[in-house]
């Protein structure tokens, strides 16, 4: 018994310890039932302006709309929309005007095709400081 409480909480340990690295990217993908959103969450583990870099914008026809959320780790909230046409790797910045800790803050994304594509849009995130 002793022995896999111990396995277990080194693995507990080890998975606290990747935890970061694996909630680095978050992939949303929107697809052709366009009109319906798809959302992620991606913890911010370091300081800086956050980042949103697309790697993969592909199969989209009409118009994507992105917003993604900043939630600070004072509790208070800031939300950017943008609007997309063409394909190919863009980056997105949210520059934090207002001063506020970016330790610890937490990335929400929502993607949204305006009208029904034909094809699957597929779109990559990974999140930057």
């Amino acid at each position: 018994m002793k022995k896999f409480i111990a396995f277990t909480l080194m693995l507990v340990l080890i998975l606290a310890c990747l935890s970061p690295a694996l909630a680095a990217n978050a992939e949303l993908t929107a697809m052709s039932h366009g009109g319906t959103a798809q959302t992620g969450y991606v913890k911010k583990t370091k300081t800086g302006d956050p980042s949103v870099t697309i790697n993969s914008l592909t199969g989209l026809q009409d118009t994507l709309l992105l917003n993604f959320r900043i939630r600070y780790s004072n509790g208070t909230a800031a939300t950017s929309n943008y609007t997309f046409s063409g394909t190919g790797p863009r980056t997105v910045y949210y520059l934090n005007a207002d001063g506020f800790n970016a330790v610890d803050s937490s990335f929400f994304a929502r993607v949204q095709t305006q009208s029904a594509q034909t094809t699957s849009v597929t779109i990559n995130f990974s999140w930057a400081p």
